[in-house]
């Protein structure tokens, strides 16, 4: 995200004072689909405008009048066409979705009939077309609305869709008539307005997190449905035959913001690029954006909200970052995006609590005062919370995010309003995405109360898990606050309770974890799941990053059972979902703690599959035993490169309900035109991204050939504990509990939270029978 070329020549161009516009991507709506765009870039999401446009004709056809039909792409409809009906199933038996040639003269003067499926739309119409045709009418192979037909640029005769439903009609009528007719009546244009249909998110857009704590995207707008100029090739002598065209996309909404932020340069010249950045964050649309499900919005979805230009360009509060910042930044020489001074606060490591600070500039002429609230789940502390600036001062705000009562192991979202107390200045808003962890690490040490909240006498049940990553003596404290009250007799695992300390407590050795590959056996060997007709997987945002979520898995990796895995286009799979993301282009020498972690890389490289190449993911049930098959077949590098040959094939093979693991390599070509490919990994690790190994990096250790197997064994001691508690009379609120795991080299903490109940409205109202 930091590092690369484009990601370097955006910056540059930052640097130059060119605000760079991304669209987000299309692989919404799963979390974690959005494009790696890094900080100093705006991502844009798709969402909805409030205008309806529909291009639509209807046509006669066998008598039925006022058929519904939905124009393709080709030559206009200017007036009527009518002729005689003619179906091609009919005249050419074996041939009716007209996707090979007729014979000539099938059509001549007539209008074909033919079925939408097995070729491409513009084949159906020049075979049409070839034999004679004026027009074309496709039937839809599918139950629902006719459809856009696309591609049809290049034909010179025009031609609509209708449904299914109406196809059959028309060819039952047909059945009973001499000589059908059929009239292909003018293409409509109507436009309607409704605020209803806007600020909702499009199906298709891309959403957070991204693969750093910054917030993408950064921001939505208008990509769906979007009524613009068209270029098709026709003749330069005539003229195009179709010059509009709607279609939807991230890449209808990214040109959106780009203007917008080209209007924000005009009026407000002075401003950085950073500047402008924030201020179309800062101003976006909130209130009113909903999920395509009709729930709100969060910022996953729309950043800082739909770009609301009225406001942005009036902002009286903006953030400035400079590029000597942007790198000082870079998780991989150790930097901290978080500490960006961006209009955006995101944590994915939020202990209980994290904490932001931004410096804000006034950008208005005179003094404004300013208050800032917070809307979201958690308690925020700011400081300042009120505060004044001159023209051009700036203030260092400090935010405090609480989230003991939050929702643990996921994302907690919210935002920082920034209120002009004294004049008319939008509100600024600062969105906020934190992921609230259980512990210091997960992994190695967790802790969770069977209830989120209780009243007084209540018995919760704690339950903790130890597995160190390192070998050595620990010690397991666990000091109960105040409003609890242990249960004598319900410690397990070997826990004893010190009445003096009010303390649960543990000593012991663990021998800690151990995650290998090794030469071995697998079951099948290399078995292409194309021979099994498995269907390989489309493309998420483009065929050369990304991946896909699998869920409904079953099987173990260091001791944990595992549902779900992320398949990166790049040659890995995290085990989990918890990063959210796909593993990038740029391989790792593995374990490495920069997410995603918990890896299994057959073959970590560079792959695309935009040209040539498939992958695959499938369950294949055995006579015993089921397999979960993972598979990148003739996978091509990144034309990029310059390495046309290079490409490999390969699997990853899983044994449900277990923990044997195995790669497995098909042909690999690791040479094209005499040089050598050597970027690549070959490895493993843990969830904490320091225990594992790489087989293979950059041309150091094993490189994989065809027919090599490779297996993977990895292995974390673990521990269980228990004990219950009451809830006492007092105190009332969060009651946080936390735990510590100590060794001579390091100290790990857990924590879990309830909420302590008065139980005085169910005291009052308790009562048997009616």
């Amino acid at each position: 995200m930091f590092e690369g070329t484009k990601q370097q020549a955006y910056l540059g161009a930052v640097e130059a004072g060119v605000v760079y516009v991304r669209s987000a991507g299309n692989s919404g709506p799963r979390p974690g689909t959005v494009g790696p765009e890094p900080p100093w870039v705006i991502s844009v999401g798709s969402s909805t405008h409030n205008r309806s446009v529909d291009i639509s004709t209807v046509v006669d056809a066998a008598g039925i009048q006022d058929i519904a039909a939905v124009p393709g792409t080709g030559p206009e409809i200017t007036a009527d066409i009518s002729a005689d009906l003619i179906d091609a199933a009919e005249a050419d038996t074996g041939n009716g979705n007209g996707c090979t040639s007729f014979p000539p003269g099938t059509f001549t003067g007539a209008i074909a009939l033919v079925d939408r499926g097995t070729c491409a739309f513009a084949d159906k119409v020049n075979n049409a077309d070839d034999a004679g045709a004026v027009g074309v009418i496709v039937v839809n192979n599918q139950a629902g609305s006719p459809i856009t037909m696309g591609g049809l640029g290049d034909t010179t005769i025009p031609a609509v869709m209708i449904s299914l439903s109406d196809g059959q009609d028309v060819r039952t009528a047909m059945s009973g008539i001499a000589d059908p007719q059929a009239t292909l009546h003018p293409t409509t244009v109507a436009v309607t307005t409704d605020n209803a249909l806007g600020d909702i998110m499009s199906t298709f857009s891309s959403r957070g997190p991204g693969e750093v704590d910054v917030l993408k995207p950064d921001v939505s707008a208008p990509g769906q449905s979007i009524l613009s100029a068209w270029r098709v090739d026709g003749d330069p002598g005539t003229g195009d035959p179709v010059t509009y065209n709607i279609i939807s996309g991230t890449s209808m909404a990214s040109p959106h913001t780009a203007g917008a932020a080209a209007l924000l340069r005009a009026s407000n010249p002075g401003w950085t690029v950073a500047e402008l950045h924030s201020a179309l964050m800062g101003t976006g649309q909130w209130e009113t954006l909903r999920k395509e499900t009709g729930a709100d919005a969060d910022p996953f979805d729309i950043g800082g909200g739909r770009i609301e230009l009225s406001r942005a360009s009036i902002s009286r509060l903006v953030l400035n970052e400079t590029v000597s910042g942007f790198e000082a930044a870079n998780p991989a020489s150790g930097g901290d995006p978080r500490t960006l001074n961006l209009a955006s606060l995101t944590d994915s490591e939020c202990n209980r609590t994290c904490s932001w600070t931004r410096t804000l500039r006034s950008s208005a002429l005179d003094t404004r005062t300013w208050e800032a609230t917070y809307i979201g789940v958690g308690d925020a502390t700011i400081s300042p919370q009120s505060f004044s600036l001159d023209a051009g001062e700036t203030v260092d705000l400090t935010i405090e995010l609480d989230l003991s009562l939050g929702d643990r192991e996921t994302w907690n979202h919210g935002r920082v309003v920034l209120t002009n107390t004294d004049g008319d200045a939008p509100d600024f808003n600062l969105p906020v995405a934190a992921f609230l962890q259980i512990g210091s690490s997960p992994s190695e040490l967790s802790k969770t109360v069977d209830r989120s909240s209780a009243e007084r006498g209540a018995t919760l049940t704690y339950d903790l898990t130890a597995a160190p990553v390192s070998a050595g003596n620990y010690t397991l404290t666990d000091p109960l606050p105040a409003g609890i009250s242990f249960v004598p007799g319900s410690a397990t695992g070997d826990l004893t309770f010190e009445a003096g300390t009010n303390t649960l407590a543990w000593s012991g050795e663990f021998a800690g974890a151990a995650l290998e590959i090794s030469s071995g056996t697998s079951p099948f060997g290399y078995l292409p799941l194309g021979d099994l007709d498995v269907t390989p997987l489309g493309c998420p945002n483009n065929c050369d990053e990304g991946g896909f979520i699998f869920s409904g898995l079953d099987f173990f990796y260091m001791g944990e059972h595992y549902t779900q895995a992320i398949m990166s286009i790049n040659g890995t799979i995290e085990v989990g979902d918890d990063s959210g993301i796909a593993s990038s282009w740029s391989n790792l020498d593995m374990p490495d703690p920069e997410p995603p972690n918990n890896l299994l890389a057959p073959l970590w490289t560079d792959l695309d599959l935009t040209d040539s190449g498939q992958w695959y993911m499938a369950t294949l049930e055995g006579e015993s035993d089921d397999f979960h098959v993972f598979e990148w077949e003739n996978a091509p590098i990144h034309s990029d490169w310059g390495l046309p040959d290079v490409r490999f094939t390969f699997q990853i093979w899983i044994q449900a309900g277990t923990d044997n693991i195995w790669f497995v390599y098909g042909p690999m070509v690791w040479n094209s035109g005499g040089t050598e490919w050597s970027s690549a990994t070959v490895g493993v690790e843990d969830s904490t991204g320091e225990i594992g190994e790489s087989w293979f990096f950059n041309g150091s250790g094993n490189r994989p050939a065809e027919g090599d197997e490779l297996v993977v064994t990895g292995n974390a001691q673990r521990r269980q504990f228990s004990f219950q508690a009451t809830v006492d009379d007092e105190p009332l609120g969060p009651i946080i509990n936390e735990a510590t795991l100590e060794s001579d080299t390091e100290s790990i903490e857990a924590w879990a939270t309830f909420e302590a109940l008065s139980g005085i409205f169910w005291d009052r109202f308790e009562a048997d029978g009616e």
